[in-house]
């Protein structure tokens, strides 16, 4: 299975989807977030592996009008990547605001991503999300780097059956709310 290719933005994305792409294409415009995130991935769902393992798995939803789904799992073919959970959101009609509950979860190869650095920078790399994330008008913001933690949520990339986070690999979450306007 290749790589998959990040679905087309939406047209015009509404509610959570609003608040995931205007932080996917942050990232993807950020100059210093640009030169290490090889892919920005969108909104995922929980989903039981797509070939013969078992276990669970971030799936991306190919956004095609198909049931496709694709795997996002530590891959040898990507430098780094990232993609978004949404656990629930809260609109206020009345101050026309949207509060989205997410994390978006990082994953990638430090040899690969800045190749002129020799030790762990993981670190830096948080620190360049966080800043974004706060320029954003995300608060309540958590840092996991634990790998017990990073993908708890996903059966499959449990660090006891699956190592993705042993260096020179690296992954964090940032659970966040954010806080915006609402899209009508």
């Amino acid at each position: 299975m290749g790589f998959p290719a990040v679905p087309p933005l939406l047209a015009n994305p509404k509610l959570q989807d609003a608040a995931v792409q205007a932080i996917q294409q942050d990232f993807q415009n950020d100059v210093t977030i640009q030169t290490w995130l090889t892919k920005a991935f969108a909104r995922t769902v929980i989903g039981i592996a797509i070939d013969d393992e078992k276990g669970e798995y971030p799936q991306l939803y190919k956004n095609d009008g198909s049931k496709t789904h694709f795997d996002l799992r530590p891959d040898d073919k990507i430098n780094c990547f990232c993609f978004f959970e949404v656990f629930d959101y809260t609109v206020d009609r009345e101050n026309d605001e949207i509060n989205v509950d997410m994390a978006v979860v990082f994953w990638g190869r430090l040899k690969k991503m800045i190749p002129a650095k020799a030790y762990d920078y993981s670190a830096e790399l948080q620190g360049n999300v966080l800043d974004r994330l706060i320029a954003l008008n995300c608060r309540s913001i958590v840092t996991q780097t634990n790998p017990e933690d990073v993908f708890a949520r996903y059966s499959g990339l449990k660090q006891l059956t699956n190592q993705p986070l042993m260096k020179p690999l690296t992954g964090w979450r940032h659970t966040f709310t954010y806080d915006g306007y609402l899209c009508t």
